[in-house]
């Protein structure tokens, strides 16, 4: 590669739009974004429950697949479409959050991330293990499909499961969130409170706890690579495991 090239790659990185929104602005509309589409279709299911329809009720019961996965995608969609908005409005788009066709080699941080996420996550647990209980450790994640059993809806649930929740939530808590604070705050703050983040939005200690180890290593990976796909990568292996784990595996209990 000769200096012209090199000059080239600068100035498109100097430009690249993922440095025209800071931490403020990253970390307002991730929450807004995360929270606001089930919020609202929340009250949508609200209203229509106190119409008579019991949408809702079958929705946290989990019992029905089909619909918890329309629920799921809707949501999902809702934080897609909102989060182009924000993106439009600094001239960005979802390309800018670090989808690039360049640097798929950095695949191969998928495997050995899966490895430091695990380490990292084992030790933590062993460390909350000394002042939570073990019940606390040990609840079950609500994840609205535990009723998925026939193959149809095993299959709509891996799809909501291991293929739209990591893509999306790399897009927003990885390509947005974390690229906003690192530009503000550099990269070892713009990590932690972007992981926090990420834990206390799974709303269980002990999912929080596993969910902040992985956003550590999903993070570090961003930042080595300044591509999304390996972060999305590494969290659909990790959704992938707990998915055979949770509904595949015939574990003794």
């Amino acid at each position: 590669m000769n200096v012209d090239e090199w000059s080239d790659r600068g100035t498109e990185r100097s430009k690249s739009p993922r440095s025209k929104w800071g931490a403020v602005y990253a970390l307002f509309f991730g929450l807004v974004l995360f929270f606001i589409p089930q919020f609202f279709l929340g009250i949508v299911l609200g209203l229509l429950k106190a119409a008579g329809f019991d949408f809702l009720d079958r929705i946290i019961a989990g019992d029905d697949i089909a619909l918890n996965f329309i629920f799921v995608g809707v949501a999902e969609l809702i934080t897609l479409g909102f989060l182009w908005l924000v993106l439009y409005v600094k001239r960005a788009s979802f390309a800018d959050l670090g989808f690039m066709r360049k640097g798929l080699e950095k695949l191969w941080y998928v495997l050995p991330g899966f490895g430091v996420y695990f380490l990292m996550t084992s030790g933590l647990v062993l460390l909350a293990s000394s002042f939570l209980s073990e019940e606390t450790l040990q609840q079950e994640q609500e994840l609205g499909f535990s009723g998925a059993a026939a193959p149809a809806e095993l299959v709509l649930s891996f799809i909501a499961l291991v293929i739209i929740a990591p893509f999306v939530e790399e897009m927003l808590f990885r390509g947005f969130v974390f690229a906003g604070m690192r530009r503000s705050w550099g990269f070892v703050p713009a990590l932690l409170v972007s992981s926090t983040l990420f834990a206390f939005a799974h709303a269980q200690i002990n999912v929080g706890i596993d969910t902040f180890a992985l956003a550590i290593v999903l993070g570090w990976i961003y930042h080595k690579t300044d591509n999304l796909w390996p972060s999305i990568g590494l969290h659909m292996l990790k959704n992938l495991i707990a998915f055979l784990f949770v509904f595949v595996i015939d574990l003794p209990t």
